[in-house]
């Protein structure tokens, strides 16, 4: 699979901004180029299926040939957990599977790998807003009801306005 390649910059400041390349600045005291494809996995709603859909991609593009870490930063550490059952079982193939509490920690780890697969947690709020803004792709899974559907297509819109 050929996604495409952007360039991210982690400097000191919460400002965001795209120039040719695009261009991110979040917390921190490093300046970081960010070369990682980042897709990032975001819903309001828990059970949605992030984990799942995180863990799916990665292990895809993994047997593709993409060197795959995923940023767990759902505080129920399901992706975590799925990773240490994996090691134990010697289930190839191996993916990185990391807890992050932000965005910002996650990306320092980024360049180790062809692409970063963020797992949100199961809310919307400022850091989602930060998440989308370094990601190079953002997928809302959602359930096909109107309990599901409705809080996912708001935040979809947010997104985009933000």
């Amino acid at each position: 699979m050929d996604i495409g390649s952007q360039e991210h910059r982690i400097t000191g400041s919460q400002e965001h901004r795209i120039t040719g390349s695009q261009e991110h600045r979040i917390t921190g005291t490093q300046e970081q180029k960010i070369m990682a494809f980042i897709l990032s996995i975001i819903n309001e709603k828990g059970g949605s299926g992030k984990s799942t859909l995180s863990r799916l991609l990665a292990t895809e593009f993994t047997r593709d040939g993409w060197d795959v870490k995923i940023a767990d930063l759902d505080p129920q550490g399901t992706c975590v957990s799925w990773a240490l059952y994996r090691t134990k079982s010697k289930v190839d193939p191996a993916i990185a599977v990391e807890p992050f509490r932000n965005i910002a920690d996650a990306l320092k780890h980024a360049n180790a790998h062809n692409m970063l697969i963020i797992d949100s947690h199961g809310r919307a709020d400022r850091d989602t807003f930060g998440i989308a803004k370094v990601s190079n792709m953002i997928l809302i899974p959602t359930k096909p009801t109107q309990d599901d559907l409705a809080p996912s297509i708001i935040l979809a819109h947010e997104l985009k306005e933000n």
